[in-house]
C-alpha cells in the first residue's frame, strides 16, 4: 500500500514536471526575443507608452504564424484636460488575428480601446492599458515584417477646443533563417 502511494506521488510529480517544461517551451517557442520600448511624454497632452516593439523569431509556430504581444498605455497629462482615445489599431501587414486584453484598472467602459474617455479619479489622472496579441502569417524566406501600431486620440484644454491626433509606433519583426 505504501509503495502504491509512493508510485502515485512520483507519477504526479513527473506529470507536473512535464507540464511545466512543456509550458516553458511553448512560451520560449513564441519568440526568442521581445524587446524595445517607446515612451512619449507629453505628446499632444497625453503620455503614451508602448512596450515590446521589436520581436526576433528563430522560426514561426506550428501554424506558420509569428505570434507577438505588446502593451500600450495612454494617460492624460493633466486632470483638467480633455482626452478621448478614439482607437488603437495595427496596420502594415495581414494579421491572422488581433486580440485586445484590457488592463485590470481599465474598468468596464474601457474593455476595447475605442471611444474611451481618458479617466480621472480623485483629481488625478491614471493610465488605461491594453495588451495586444497578434499573429502575422509567416512567408517563407521573408526575414523582416514592419507593423504600425496606430493610436488615434482627441485632446484639448477643454471639450470645445479639441484636436484629433494620430501617433504611429513602428513594430519590427525579424525572423532568423
Amino acid at each position: 500500500m505504501k509503495r502504491k502511494k509512493m508510485l502515485a506521488v512520483a507519477a504526479v510529480i513527473i506529470v507536473l514536471s512535464i507540464t511545466l517544461i512543456t509550458a516553458a517551451a511553448v512560451t520560449i517557442y513564441k519568440y526568442s526575443e521581445a524587446d524595445g520600448k517607446m515612451i512619449s511624454k507629453t505628446v499632444n497632452r497625453v503620455n503614451i507608452e508602448v512596450a515590446n516593439t521589436e520581436f526576433t523569431f528563430d522560426k514561426p509556430d506550428d501554424s506558420g504564424a509569428l505570434l507577438c504581444t505588446t502593451t500600450v498605455s495612454i494617460e492624460k497629462t493633466e486632470a483638467d484636460f480633455y482626452g478621448l482615445l478614439n482607437s488603437i489599431t495595427l496596420s502594415g501587414q495581414e494579421f491572422e488575428y488581433t486580440l485586445y486584453t484590457a488592463g485590470k484598472d481599465n474598468g468596464d467602459s474601457a474593455v476595447l480601446p475605442q471611444n474611451v474617455t481618458l479617466p480621472v479619479k480623485d483629481g488625478e489622472t491614471y493610465p488605461l492599458t491594453w495588451e495586444i496579441s497578434f499573429a502575422v502569417p509567416y512567408e517563407e524566406g521573408k526575414n523582416e515584417y514592419n507593423v504600425s501600431l496606430d493610436i488615434n486620440y482627441t485632446t484639448g484644454l477643454k471639450t470645445n477646443t479639441t484636436q484629433r491626433y494620430l501617433t504611429s509606433v513602428p513594430i519590427n519583426i525579424t525572423v532568423n533563417n
